[in-house]
Order: C-alpha cells, then structure tokens, then sequence
C-alpha cells in the first residue's frame, strides 16, 4: 500500500510539472491550416495609446486576435483581443509618434494567419499635462503640490529631495491619484532651504521629466497630547455608545470612537486644555472605519481658540473665541455623501483627513473642536483619533 501512494505522488507531481511548463492556450493542435486575414482595421488615437477596431476572420476555431509594437519603454508589446470581441486597446505611449502595429488572427491550434499592418499615431500622454499643471508652495512641515488631472487617468506623482552628498535627487514619497483635482502636502520636511523635486508616472511606467524646485518649510512639531484635558460639555450633550476622550490620543485608528450627541439638534462641540499656547499649523482626524464619509463623521468643521480661562470653562460660551480654522470636508473624488467611496477616497479616510490652519492664526491655550454637520447631517460626532502640529510659544520668535 505504501509503494502505491509513492507511485501516486510520484505520478501527480509529474502531472503538475508538465501543466506548468505546458503554456499553451486552447485545444492542441488538430490541424496546420491558418486562419483568415483580419481585415477593415480602424484607428481611433487618444492620449497615450490608440484603439483599433477589425474585422476578424470568420473561422470556427479562432482563438484570439494579437496586435504586436513596440512601446514608449523600448519594449515589444503584445495584447490579444477574445475572438469574441473586435477591439484592442494599446497603450505604453508617452509623446505623440507614428508607430506601426502587426496585427494577426491565431486559432485553436496555434496557426498563425497572414498579418496585417496599420498605423497607430497616439496622442500625447496624460502624465505631461499633469506635470505642466502642478504648482506647489510651502508649508508647515513640508511642501504641498496642487494639480490637475482632466483624463482621471491613474498615475503617481513622485516626489524626490535632493541628497547633497551625491548631488542627486532621491526618492522621498509617492502620491497615488486619478482625482480630477487635487492638492496633497509632503511632510516630514526639515525646515531648511533644500532642492525638491517632482515627476509623474503612470500605471505603465511612463515618466515625464523631472521638475526641480527650491523650498524652506515652516518649522512645527507634533503637540504631545500627554497634558490635553478634556473641559466641561453643554449639559444638553450626552455620550451615546461612547469610549473615552483618552481615545482620540491613543495612537489607535481602529473602531473605537468618542461620540458626542446633542440632544437638541444643531451643532456638537468639545473643548480642551492644551496647556500652554500653541500655534496650531494643522491636524489630522480618523473616524470610524466601518462609516467611510458617512452618518455623524465631522463634515463642517470649526476650529475656535482662546487664552481666557473663563471663556474656555464656559460650555455654552460663544464670545470670547477666534476662528482658528474652518472647513468643509471633501473627498479626493468629489464625490457628495450619497456617493460611494471610491478606492482613492477609501485611501485617504484610512490615512487620516488632514485640515491646515490659517498660518497668521495667533497662539491659543484652549482649543473647541466643531462639529457644525456631519456626513450624514445627524446630531451627533464620531471621532476616532486626533494629531495636531504646530509651534509652542516658548519655542517661537513670534512676540
């Protein structure tokens, strides 16, 4: 019985080994006949490939239509075409060029018919408008790029700094996108004068030139949240399903959320102690992962500060306070609340919502965080985790 089983496993594993290197496609060969010709081969150029419609041949054991070129990469492309359809995309182009494309029908028996060559002139790719259109300027902590993207194609900005003992630019971070617009900061940048860089690459590995620049980044630091104290809330507020205010500071951006509800209606707020003024240049908020842009995720967002003790003790207080910052939430996409994510929304919600300040903001001890409307236009907030940055007073030459 043993022998048997090792004969088994003998024969199996050679089974697999013969599918494995037996690449070939359909049935094997039962005849050496060719198929038909492909004919009426039309030619539609777009930005950064071409589309060709046929007609293909009328054989009852076609298999597929190929089309064979050489790419903007310096390589043979091949891409097949179903012998249920009659359309081949072919892309891998960067500048608008003349490029020849052989076109063959193969069947069931990997017969090859005779090929038909076309023209193919695609447009110039997507990736160099990108580049054109990029501005940037900088920040507290970094550099921040603004571009456009009309095509919605699927590229990456890189974004290089320079190495100053080899004098050459080095791969610092990528940015990955096909929002129609959008503008994104690169942290984590010491606040010293330093050449940057930047390029765009698409899913093929196309690549425009590289763009330099010179920047000097503002100067800010994480706040430590070791010293925030929560002040007291409104007492209309109540903490429906709630965990504590010491999960916002946890360095945990899972399910757990503190949640505040206003039992009549409107605006939802909290208030904290930072301990000393702080110039705030930013701060990133997470909210629950299994609400993505939706029901009470802040939406409209107010940022109030305050040095007075008494205004800050105040739950109800509305004089006395300075509007550190206010926005409206957006997604990369665009997209509305009763629009689904898309994956580049899903991308940057799992990331952390990053809201900068107005960089003449004064410096402020006591901060109220707003919720004026949620995602979902509901009486309450979620919040799952906060980081704000800045500059300390004690630290700044600002009187």
């Amino acid at each position: 019985m043993k022998k048997i089983i090792n004969y088994l496993i003998v024969f199996m594993a050679l089974v697999l080994v013969s599918c494995e290197e037996d690449d070939s496609r359909g049935q094997f060969p039962v005849d050496d006949t060719p198929p038909g010709t492909v004919s009426d081969v039309q030619v539609l150029n777009e930005p950064g490939l071409s589309v060709i419609t046929y007609v293909p041949p009328t054989d009852a054991d076609l298999l597929y239509v190929q089309a064979k070129y050489l790419n903007d990469l310096g390589k043979e492309a091949i891409v097949r075409g179903s012998s249920f359809t009659n359309t081949i995309e072919l892309p891998g182009f960067s500048k608008q060029r003349k490029v020849n494309v052989v076109i063959t029908a193969v069947d069931k028996s990997q017969n090859i018919g005779n090929p038909v060559t076309t023209e193919i002139e695609p447009l110039d790719n997507p990736i160099h408008d990108i580049l054109q259109s990029i501005e940037w300027w900088e920040v507290f902590g970094g550099v921040k790029l603004k571009w456009t993207n009309e095509e919605e194609q699927e590229v990456v900005i890189e974004f290089l700094r320079e190495n100053t003992v080899t004098n050459s630019f080095e791969f610092y971070e990528n940015i990955y996108t096909q929002a129609q617009s959008l503008e994104q900061a690169v942290r984590g940048l010491e606040a010293k004068e330093t050449n940057f860089g930047y390029l765009v690459r698409d899913k093929y590995g196309l690549r425009t030139d590289t763009v330099s620049f010179t920047a000097t980044p503002y100067f800010e630091e994480q706040v430590s949240s070791s010293a925030v104290r929560q002040l007291s809330h409104p007492s209309h507020f109540s903490f429906p399903y709630s965990d504590s205010f010491s999960v916002l500071w946890d360095v945990n951006t899972a399910k757990q959320s503190y949640s505040i509800k206003n039992n009549e209606g409107g605006p939802v707020w909290f208030t904290m102690d930072f301990n000393e003024p702080i110039k705030y240049s930013r701060f990133t908020m997470w909210c629950r992962p299994d609400f993505v842009y939706a029901h009470s995720q802040p939406r409209h967002i107010k940022l109030l500060g305050t040095n007075d003790p008494t205004v800050a003790n105040d739950p109800d207080s509305e004089e006395g306070w300075e509007v550190i910052g206010e926005w409206i939430d957006q997604k990369p996409s665009g997209g509305d609340a009763s629009d689904a994510p898309t994956e580049e929304d899903k991308l940057y919600f799992s990331s952390g919502m990053e809201f900068e300040t107005d960089i003449n903001a004064g410096f402020y001890q006591y901060v109220r965080f707003v919720s004026v409307e949620s995602w979902g236009d509901t009486d309450r907030m979620w919040l799952g985790e906060l980081r704000f940055w800045g500059q300390k007073k004690s630290m700044s030459n600002e009187e």
